[in-house]
């Protein structure tokens, strides 16, 4: 490839994949509205470093809190999360090659925000147990209840974790598969799209590609019963994005901008933290 992908293109190619395109369906699509030639493994390839660009641009920002405004917005956009006090804890099964593995999420019932999500070798007491960690880091807070199904290793770990601070609540919906109650409305969700990808594609790239299905659900899929908001929208107490700037697009253009600015800094050695106020609209070019 000869060329380089614009935002746009880059937006276009994680809209189909994260649809449910394959990675040809991608590459003929793409072919036929840019005039341009791109291979399934370039696909791959780019979401794949996009990703994870993005995903630690979103970490960051979340950790430092530091403020965003967007273009044609006078306001700025806090990072500060804002959950309520009922948690939920689950675990799905995920096709990897010729295993499954679990992938335990961690979600805010009011926000539907999925505060966390680990893929693990097995559904252990110890892979839970850094699921609830890392939940309650990005979280900065303790909840009054986290509710999860009858599996002993849950109330054990949130025991271990939020040392009595935290209640565990068994919640199971009655019913032949004796399902955890809301959550599994995202869990339809996940399914229906590894269902369209025909599973994963290697150990390697499975955990980078179940990050970006994450920042799908919390940023760019909108959500009726959150009155078309997004969860990140509900979370960061943010008003509804205009999609020409919102969703993929947005996220490129934190990406881009951390790329630039934070990790540069960092491999300069310098000090990033200058109290500067940025803005996205020049990157969102």
């Amino acid at each position: 490839m000869g060329y380089r992908l614009t935002l746009s293109d880059i937006a276009y190619i994680l809209d189909g994949f994260y649809g449910g395109w394959s990675l040809r369906e991608i590459s003929t699509n793409f072919r036929r509205r840019f005039h341009l030639p791109i291979s399934p493994s370039t696909i791959l390839r780019r979401t794949a470093y996009w990703i994870k660009t993005m995903d630690e641009a979103v970490a960051y920002f979340v950790e430092t809190g530091k403020p965003v405004r967007i273009h044609g917005r006078k306001k700025q956009l806090g990072f500060k999360l804002h959950f309520g006090d009922f948690w939920e804890i689950d675990e799905i099964y995920l096709s990897v090659k010729d295993t499954n593995l679990p992938l335990i999420v961690v979600r805010d019932l009011k926000t539907a925000f999925i505060i966390v999500a680990v893929l693990a070798e097995t559904a252990t007491y110890k892979a839970i147990k850094q699921a609830l960690v890392f939940a309650k880091a990005s979280a900065r807070k303790y909840p009054a209840e986290i509710r999860g199904d009858g599996y002993p290793a849950y109330p054990r770990a949130v025991r271990a974790v939020f040392r009595g601070r935290t209640d565990f609540a068994l919640h199971k919906r009655v019913g032949r598969m004796g399902m955890n109650q809301s959550i599994e409305g995202t869990f339809s969700t996940l399914r229906s799209w590894l269902k369209k990808r025909r599973g994963l594609h290697s150990m390697n790239l499975s955990p980078i590609i179940v990050k970006g299905l994450i920042l799908y659900h919390n940023f760019v899929r909108v959500s009726e019963v959150l009155g078309g908001k997004t969860p990140a929208e509900v979370t960061l107490h943010w008003q509804p994005i205009d999609p020409t700037v919102g969703g993929w697009y947005f996220l490129l253009g934190l990406a881009k901008y951390y790329k630039r600015t934070v990790l540069s800094c960092k491999n300069q050695n310098k000090d990033c933290d200058d109290g500067y106020q940025f803005s996205l609209a020049s990157f969102l070019v």
